[in-house]
């Protein structure tokens, strides 16, 4: 695969297209997708914890890699702190798109276009 700022343990983390019916499933094995609780007037997001924690790590690593090698990367996460999210907020937030982008990568057999997907990068997610 061809991902910005993904390395060798980092693909191997990830391996496995068959395991994942939807980008949702495997974002929520890697712990990016948030879990809402609704209950009256209260809703409240929080961070998932069950999850692989290792693959959570090596996602949280994948995007901050992924900024150094990526103008849209850096854009996205630029956006994300100016919106006030934190910088773990964030780095998440870029390691779901990214997960949502290898998803689309096994379920097509191709390539990442990053001249297609960078035009607009906030238009299309894979």
């Amino acid at each position: 695969m061809l991902i910005a700022g993904s390395g060798r343990q980092n693909r191997a983390a990830v391996a496995g297209r068959a395991l994942f019916s939807d980008a949702q499933a495997l974002q929520r094995l890697a712990g990016t997708a948030p879990v809402s609780f609704q209950s009256g007037q209260i809703h409240r997001v929080h961070l998932r914890q069950q999850c692989s924690k290792s693959l959570r790590n090596a996602v949280h690593l994948w995007a901050n890699l992924s900024r150094e090698f990526s103008p849209w990367a850096v854009t996205y996460y630029t956006a994300l702190r100016a919106k006030g999210k934190s910088n773990a907020c964030a780095l998440r937030a870029l390691g779901q798109r990214w997960l949502k982008i290898v998803w689309k990568m096994w379920q097509k057999r191709k390539h990442h276009k990053f001249a297609i997907f960078h035009s607009a990068p906030f238009q299309n997610s894979a």
